[in-house]
């Protein structure tokens, strides 16, 4: 009887292991969702160029075409992302963001800016967000860059964390392309987007660190608050922390489930996009036109 049990969990082991070889085998050149997701990290990590000696802030290089996957991202000469549909003669604006403002794994005419664009023909949209990017960039922006056009800062639930990585501490951990079974880790690890409900990834943090996290982000945020409008999405600790102390803040519904960019990762696909510049479009352009009426 013992060695009939054996044979079994061995079989079991065995079978484990064909299965787990086959499918890294398989992720290695089988892309389901045509995204080319298994590569887009590293091909985004490694175009980001560090603008300073601690690498605590990074661009993306200017006059360029980025591939991201199976996407590809054009720059202009400062190093935003192209708008294409955008009017260079309107009111200039600019969307100030992270890789959800840039747009990942999608291409330069399925941003939202690019979709917001054609639907406002009054204003010349710029995009400035950056893969990676957290409150405190986009104060350290602001701060060292005054821009000429006001500025819409688009926020995530992320943004309450701290989003100080540096780029070479990235790279260090993530300059490997992808290889057998590296392709079904990357998968693997995102797997719980998935299968978990619809909430917030501050689910995992506890309520000491929340607090933390909170009061960090609300002092990042009043640095700025005076000189932009914020945009978040309802429900979200942002823009909660936001409306608290007084700051212009328009909410906007989350985009669904059904148009993340693939069942393991939870940025927006083009159908996401057009439903954010739809969002802000119904329930900001006031905010947005005040905003503009009241910096030159």
């Amino acid at each position: 009887m013992g060695r009939k049990v054996l044979k079994l969990v061995g079989l079991v082991i065995l079978t484990l292991v064909w299965v787990v070889v086959i499918l890294a085998l398989a992720t290695q050149f089988w892309d389901p969702w045509k995204l080319g997701l298994k590569d887009a990290d590293y091909d985004m990590v490694n175009a980001l160029n560090c603008l300073n000696e601690a690498c605590d802030l990074w661009a993306l290089p200017g006059n360029a075409v980025i591939p991201v996957g199976n996407t590809r991202i054009t720059t202009d000469a400062q190093g935003h992302r192209v708008v294409p549909g955008s009017h260079p003669t309107g009111i200039p604006l600019i969307f100030l963001g992270d890789s959800n403002v840039m747009g990942y794994l999608v291409n330069d005419d399925e941003t939202f800016a690019h979709f917001f664009a054609q639907d406002n023909p009054q204003f010349a949209v710029e995009n400035w967000g950056v893969w990676g990017y957290g409150i405190n960039h986009y104060a350290q922006i602001i701060a060292t860059q005054p821009p000429t056009a006001p500025i819409v800062v688009f926020l995530t639930d992320n943004d309450v964390r701290v989003n100080f990585a540096p780029v070479e501490s990235i790279r260090q951990d993530d300059n490997t392309p992808p290889g057998i079974g590296l392709n079904l880790i990357r998968y693997a690890e995102v797997l719980w987007w998935t299968i978990k409900p619809e909430g917030t990834p501050l689910e995992e943090l506890s309520e000491a660190e929340e607090r933390e996290a909170a009061q960090w982000f609300a002092e990042q945020a009043k640095l700025i608050q005076d000189r932009v409008l914020f945009i978040g999405f309802s429900g979200d600790l942002p823009a909660e922390i936001l409306a608290e102390q007084g700051a212009d803040v328009c909410t906007i519904e989350m985009y669904p489930r059904s148009t993340y960019i693939g069942p393991f990762d939870g940025h927006p696909n083009p159908e996401g996009h057009a439903w954010i510049a739809a969002e802000i479009t119904a329930n900001c352009l006031p905010q947005i036109e005040a905003l503009t009426d009241r910096i030159p």
